[in-house]
């Protein structure tokens, strides 16, 4: 399998007052393949989202990142925007990622219409029904308003709207933590069948989530990430 990204050598700073910085991430070296599910364990302030957010190009960093064969310049807007079609993102807290007054089929349209100009109408309604199947929810959603699902089912619409570029990586962080047990099993199972066609970075602080839905596994402890065994 080839490399999708390659991350070597990174370094964030966070600046603090008085001239002092902080290291979010510090030497990181790390590689997802493409058809990996890689997951990402470590506590709170240990940098896990931080990396996710890096590999999106929204925080300064030195060190190399290459994402799909392209060495990552924030500066380079057009690069950038090319990249970030390729990537979908999955938040914490699905509700507050679901724009409240936009139906399920405008929020899933919403990606499709910024990275796809001149998509028909009827390319849109195929592949938002597409997406919103694909995640174990009806076509009647579509039609429903974020206030009108569960958590669950929100996160799920999350994950529908994240594959309906299809893209070439997928960052889940912390995907199950604000959900109940019997959500949380839902959203692992969808994650195992959608692992058979997308590539994943799980983002978590919970080393049996990602052993259950992860194949490699990666811990981020005190600022450095270590490969580790599932």
């Amino acid at each position: 399998m080839k490399n999708l990204v390659e991350v070597k050598n990174l370094e964030v700073k966070f600046n603090l007052p008085n001239k002092q910085f902080v290291h979010a991430l510090n030497g990181i070296n790390i590689e997802i393949k493409e058809n990996e599910t890689l997951g990402l364990i470590g506590e709170s302030g240990s940098g896990k989202s931080t990396l996710g957010k890096t590999l999106l190009g929204l925080i300064p960093h030195s060190g190399s990142i290459t994402v799909f064969e392209n060495e990552l310049d924030i500066k380079n807007k057009q690069l950038l925007r090319n990249v970030r079609k390729d990537i979908g993102v999955v938040f914490q807290e699905p509700f507050l990622s679901l724009n409240p007054r936009m139906k399920i089929k405008n929020i899933l349209a919403e990606p499709l219409l910024i990275h796809n100009p001149g998509i028909s109408k009827d390319e849109i309604y195929e592949k938002t029904k597409f997406s919103i199947e694909s995640v174990f929810l009806n076509a009647d959603y579509l039609e429903k308003y974020p206030s009108q699902l569960s958590g669950g089912e929100q996160q799920r619409v999350g994950i529908a709207r994240s594959i309906i570029n299809e893209p070439k990586l997928i960052i889940l962080d912390e995907p199950t933590s604000s959900l109940d047990v019997g959500n949380r099993d839902i959203i692992e199972e969808l994650i195992l069948e959608l692992g058979k066609k997308f590539t994943f970075l799980i983002v978590s602080h919970d080393r049996e989530q990602i052993r259950r839905t992860a194949e490699v596994c990666f811990e981020c402890r005190d600022k450095n990430i270590y490969k580790t065994t599932l």
